[in-house]
């Protein structure tokens, strides 16, 4: 009876209080500076004993907004039933409130039922001060803080009958996202409402964090494999218990295994790891491109790996391992070694009958993929003729591997060709040359230079298209177009036991003679032609040979062939500062080159002299025996042809001007 006559007492001063407010602007000083704000602000816009109406959104808008908030609303709703059947029997109505203080979603029990329709709370209600004056989901929306509010404190008279209590809930950067609202009738206040609100509040608050946080960290994951699948390597994380912890689309694919069927499981359920690399995990060292063979479910991938080494915060190792397959190297080698062969077949100058044949023979050896044999004299050009067919081939995207077998120590031959496996002397191995020719061509220049084993070496590799490396047990696939060289006579050295006869018989499948240049004389001028071009472009200015200059290089015999032809004319060209070069450099250039080319001395050919001589002649006959003239003619002064006519004992044999 006392505590029905302490409640009926408060609810006597709480109205007195409203009353001398509203209407006598009379504030008692123990009520708290948030309410009064509050019904000095819904006075100015509300009437507290006016007509009661509803503020509502209309259908398409709600519907909207729930859609909006549906994350939040998935995660209240079972949290607002467990806490209205806790209450039950008491008569209750739980609200949740968007921040605008829209109702977005509510649970009552049947007692409260009559009140939601007497008082239009539903979906879509507004409740914020501006609509519904005084109540605790208002002023917890202007206070951002909870608080409760109990019979006549309500601004409007209709809300007199009830006391509310609410609690707003913010994110983790401090946005409101809503508000949790209880009303239930003034006679069931509690002084444990308010904090039971509150700690509801909380719980809604922290299940939206965690699934903020969710939402952000697979969005960092989404972004994360976006990124890693875009390196086109695989990927592939696991912990130091063994479960893997994370793997990318392209190592899924290579595995033959959905991400979903890898994740979580042991890493040795999902690839084998090879010797080498199982002694870095299990010493924790990090590698670097060590080439590696992974067994995947019967299934080999040959790759460069790469290990890295993490420890986190709970002292948990987490191994990262990423992938490049060989391929990528072999692209690589294509890219930047391949691309460096630009001379074809129109890279074969001339158009003597023996050059048409040969560019003939070029043309049927590209549509082949049998080794070819290239023979000639040094300097005939067979490295063109390897670059032709090669350039026509169906290798001709690949790579163009040169290798010039005299230039290798004999000891490392082997090694050179073959590559060799890591090892305890060698911490990184070395691909073959065969690998790095994978899908083009290799060129072996001097192939009569290789020694016996490395010949065999190389018929291996021939003869079953596999290879194994130095040290290595693996046979490794390869696709390599041979062609070798050689300005010998294999078949004396298959006599003599130094060349393997059954390579012999290999390499000279198709076999090609690159001609001296003595053998197409006709030809001169076209090739120095193709020279002063390149040079033109190469010194910035044009060059042209006079007509003596170019007589008398098409009637020299070239021992060095096409490389002498272009070392004297490059001579040539560094000698004259104008455009002419005329038949006097010419001969100083031959003259040059020839000293170079024989360090003992030997004296200047008789051809030479006899070049000079009819040089000089020609001019004199074309000037008519104008010593000045002709001196112009050969490009020289006058007092130097008068000591090359005393030279060569010519003067009897000037024409009378």
């Amino acid at each position: 009876m006392q505590e029905w006559l302490k409640w009926a007492d408060s609810c006597m001063t709480r109205h007195l209080d409203w009353e001398n407010a509203l209407y006598h602007r009379n504030i008692a000083p123990y009520l708290p500076a948030w309410l009064v704000q509050s019904w000095e602000r819904c006075a100015a816009r509300l009437n507290p004993t006016g007509h009661y109406r509803t503020t509502n959104l209309s259908h398409e808008v709600l519907e909207l907004l729930l859609r909006q908030h549906s994350v939040l609303l998935k995660l209240a709703r079972p949290i607002m039933e467990d806490i209205l059947q806790m209450l039950e029997p008491l008569p209750t109505i739980m609200l949740l409130c968007d921040s605008t203080g829209c109702v977005l979603d509510l649970v009552a029990t049947p007692a409260m039922t009559p009140v939601l329709d007497q008082m239009g709370i539903t979906h879509g209600l507004f409740l914020g001060e501006a609509h519904a004056g005084t109540n605790a989901v208002g002023v917890a929306l202007m206070e951002a803080s909870s608080v409760q509010v109990v019979g006549a404190e309500h601004f409007s008279i209709h809300w007199h009958p009830y006391v509310t209590s609410a609690a707003p809930m913010f994110t983790l950067e401090g946005h409101m996202i809503g508000v949790l609202g209880l009303i239930q009738p003034e006679h069931v206040n509690s002084s444990t409402t308010l904090g039971l609100v509150v700690s509801t509040a909380k719980a809604i608050e922290n299940q939206y964090s965690i699934e903020q946080l969710n939402q952000k960290i697979n969005a960092y994951q989404n972004e994360l494999d976006t990124v890693i699948s875009a390196t086109s390597e695989p990927v592939i994380a696991w912990r130091s218990d063994g479960i893997v912890t994370y793997i990318n689309a392209h190592a899924a694919q290579i595995i033959g295994q959905p991400r979903e069927r890898v994740v979580g499981h042991p890493i040795e359920q999902v690839l084998v790891l090879p010797p080498a690399l199982r002694e870095y995990v299990d010493a924790h060292q990090e590698v670097s491109d060590e080439e590696v063979v992974l067994a995947f479910q019967q299934t080999e991938y040959n790759c460069l790996a790469n290990l890295r080494v993490i420890h986190d915060e709970a002292e948990q190792t987490i191994y990262i391992l990423t992938l490049r397959p060989i391929e990528q190297l072999q692209q690589l080698v294509n890219r930047f070694i391949g691309a460096r062969v630009r001379l074809g077949i129109g890279n074969l100058i001339g158009e003597s009958d023996v050059m048409r044949r040969l560019r003939r023979h070029v043309e049927t050896a590209a549509r082949g993929s049998a080794a070819v044999l290239i023979t000639g004299e040094t300097g005939t050009g067979k490295s063109l003729i390897a670059q032709a067919i090669h350039a026509l081939s169906n290798h001709a995207s690949g790579p163009f591997i040169s290798l010039n077998c005299r230039a290798i120590p004999r000891e490392m031959a082997l090694e050179e060709l073959m590559g060799f496996e890591a090892s305890r002397s060698a911490e990184k191995g070395q691909p073959s040359k065969f690998e790095l020719a994978h899908g083009g061509t290799l060129f072996l220049s001097e192939v009569e230079a290789l020694p016996l084993n490395a010949q065999a070496a190389v018929l291996r590799v021939i003869e079953t298209g596999n290879l194994i490396r130095l040290g290595g047990v693996r046979q490794i696939p390869v696709n390599v177009r041979l062609i070798a060289s050689t300005t010998t006579s294999l078949d004396e050295l298959v006599a003599a036991g130094s060349f393997r006869a059954d390579l012999f018989f290999q390499l000279s499948a198709i076999h090609l003679t690159a001609p001296p240049l003595r053998k197409r004389l006709s030809d001169i001028p076209a090739l120095i032609a193709d020279i002063l071009k390149r040079l033109t472009t190469e010194l910035d200015r044009p060059l042209q040979l006079s007509e003596d200059a170019l007589k008398i290089l098409c009637e020299y015999d070239y021992p060095g062939n096409l490389h002498e032809l272009q070392a004297i004319i490059e001579r040539a060209a560094s000698k004259v500062d104008g455009d002419l070069i005329n038949a006097e450099v010419i001969i100083d250039s031959m003259r040059d080159h020839r000293r170079l080319s024989d360090p003992a001395g030997a004296p200047i050919s008789q051809s030479l002299r006899q070049m000079e001589q009819t040089a000089i002649l020609n001019a004199l006959g074309r000037a008519k025996g104008n010593m000045t003239h002709a001196a112009q003619i050969l490009g020289i002064g006058r007092t130097t042809l008068w000591r090359k006519l005393r030279l060569y004992r010519l003067l009897d044999q000037v024409p009378s001007s």
